[in-house]
């Protein structure tokens, strides 16, 4: 008698739900909302260096960051770091994806033949890239926080780059 009531309550449910689209169904895909990466920045890039022996530099490089395009959870734009002391005046573009969670990752490439600035900077130093990462971190109350990093064999040794951005929409 319990398994005839059991199949007459499923049978009830699927009667009362007949396109199978209860909020639970799997046929059913609540959309999530992304965060909107598009806009424009104030950032500073920070470049930490470790070479041989254990030799490192920091460099810190004031800059912009442009979003102008999201789709759906992909975006794209550009970037450009201020000439100072530390660093050289570049600009490149990047492209990437956010996550409902606010997390993002993205390339970042410079003019050249590399396909991103890791290779990019292969090119440029005259040495093997071994490893890289793309860019990951979160955008939070309209900052960006993402680092990313390669890995070198350079005929004088093995470098590590770490870069870290930091962006506040403006």
């Amino acid at each position: 008698m319990l398994r005839v009531c059991a199949l007459c309550s499923l049978a009830f449910v699927l009667a009362c739900d007949r396109d199978w689209q209860s909020p639970s169904a799997p046929g059913r895909l609540e959309a999530a909302t992304l965060p909107s990466v598009v806009g424009s920045y104030n950032a500073t890039f920070v470049g930490t260096i470790t070479g041989p022996f254990g030799r490192r530099s920091t460099y810190t490089c004031p800059g912009s960051v442009d979003i102008p395009t999201q789709a759906d959870s992909t975006f794209s734009g550009g970037f450009a770091e201020a000439g100072s002391t530390d660093c050289q005046q570049e600009s490149g573009t990047i492209a990437g994806v956010v996550r409902p969670d606010g997390g993002v990752t993205f390339t970042a490439d410079l003019p050249g033949g590399g396909s991103d600035i890791w290779q990019d900077g292969a090119e440029r130093l005259g040495c093997a890239l071994v490893r890289s990462t793309p860019f990951r971190g979160t955008l939070l109350v309209g900052t960006l926080f993402a680092e990313g990093n390669g890995v070198y064999d350079c005929w004088f040794g093995t470098v590590n780059v770490d870069i870290q951005v930091s962006a506040t929409r403006t």
